[in-house]
């Protein structure tokens, strides 16, 4: 946007930025001064507050500008005044309109300028789409301030509430745009049907700003594909049906569903009436459990890894204790052999000594006798 031409000379020469009040918070969130002056915005202006008397001395100093405001009758009789050659405010400038610029604004735009003599400076004119202010990554607003109050006004008219409902479905609208996704719409509320007949009005338009760039075709934030064959019941039963046939036999797939759930919430204490809609809020007791094991799940692997560790760990060691018992087993079996052994010697010995002591005692003996009597 702040360099639309493509113009190399212009993307290193200075500019002016020029807004309303809301394409100022459009930009607020998203630009820091630090951003906008490396594009080489060195001046920021609001429309309403640029003094029309204001005069440049050095007509070498005048910048490209850079519009960037709604598309409203006072915002275009603002850019005619602007861009009167005499005023000389700027020198080329390029329109940027926060949303789609009806055709009688354009017309309008066209001949001031023409009759200015400053149809020349216009160097592009683009609808941005950008009716919305982008908060975070995930949330924007469509900054239309006391709509549900006005909305809910007894003394709104049908055409104030028209009016109102309009305006939200072309904010939806810009956003849808800049997503570049068309998405299923299933309510039939005001402000649904509204976004739904413009969205069906834009495809079927040559200008359509899905396809620009999208090889051909627009998105639908749809992410999970299914595929039927043979092998689904569903299809198999009703593959060569008549349509009509087949949308009645969904309804009775779905009621038939709907009905399984309601008896699996009355059993698991998640519903109290079988003839309430499912909407899944039913489980949610019953899924509490369930939801704390799948928290926890991280944990216990975890957990189970260490024990699996640990396990290995000690079995290697029992490995090791087994080793050294058997070792142990083998040594005092040695052991007990060697003092087996020594105790038969010892007891080969005791008895040999006894021997001896009762030979020597039987010759001592003998000799006593012999001597005690004399006629031996």
């Amino acid at each position: 946007m702040l360099n639309p031409s493509g113009n190399a000379s212009e993307e290193f020469s200075y500019k002016i930025l020029i807004y309303d009040e809301f394409c100022k918070n459009i930009l607020a969130p998203l630009f820091h001064v630090k951003d906008l002056l490396k594009q080489r915005v060195t001046l920021r202006l609001l429309i309403d507050k640029i003094d029309k008397d204001r005069k440049v001395e050095n007509e070498c100093d005048i910048s490209p500008a850079v519009y960037f405001v709604q598309p409203t009758e006072s915002n275009i009789q603002r850019i005619i005044s602007l861009s009167d050659p005499s005023i000389s405010i700027h020198s080329t400038f390029d329109l940027n309109f926060s949303s789609y610029i009806p055709r009688p604004l354009l017309e309008v735009l066209a001949s001031g300028t023409l009759n200015s003599g400053s149809n020349e400076r216009i160097e592009t004119v683009h609808d941005q789409y950008l009716e919305f202010v982008t908060l975070e990554d995930n949330l924007f607003s469509l900054a239309q301030h006391s709509t549900y109050v006005q909305l809910n006004d007894p003394s709104a008219s049908d055409r104030d509430i028209e009016e109102i409902i309009e305006k939200v479905a072309d904010g939806l609208f810009c956003v849808l745009v800049t997503l570049s996704v068309v998405p299923v719409i299933r309510s039939a509320e005001m402000v649904a049907s509204a976004l739904d007949q413009k969205l069906r009005d834009h495809l079927l338009s040559d200008n359509n700003l899905f396809n620009e760039g999208g090889g051909g075709g627009f998105l639908r934030p749809e992410k999970k594909s299914i595929e039927l064959n043979s092998f689904d019941p569903f299809w198999s039963a009703n593959s060569f049906v008549e349509f009509p046939e087949v949308g009645v036999e969904v309804e009775t797939q779905l009621n038939k569903y709907k009905k399984d759930v309601e008896e699996v919430k009355m059993r698991t204490g998640g519903g109290e009436s079988s003839s309430a809609d499912f909407d899944g809020s039913g489980l949610i007791g019953s899924t509490k459990h369930l939801m704390n094991a799948v928290n926890s799940l991280p944990e216990l692997v975890a957990k189970s890894t260490q024990l699996e560790g640990e396990k290995v760990q000690k079995e290697v060691e029992v490995q090791k204790l087994m080793e050294q018992n058997v070792k142990l087993t083998a040594l005092l079996d040695k052991k007990e052999a060697q003092l087996l052994a020594l105790n038969e010697q010892c007891k080969i010995m005791a008895l040999n000594a006894r021997t001896s002591d009762s030979a020597s005692f039987i010759s001592w003996q003998k000799r006593r006798s012999s001597r005690c009597n004399p006629w031996t």
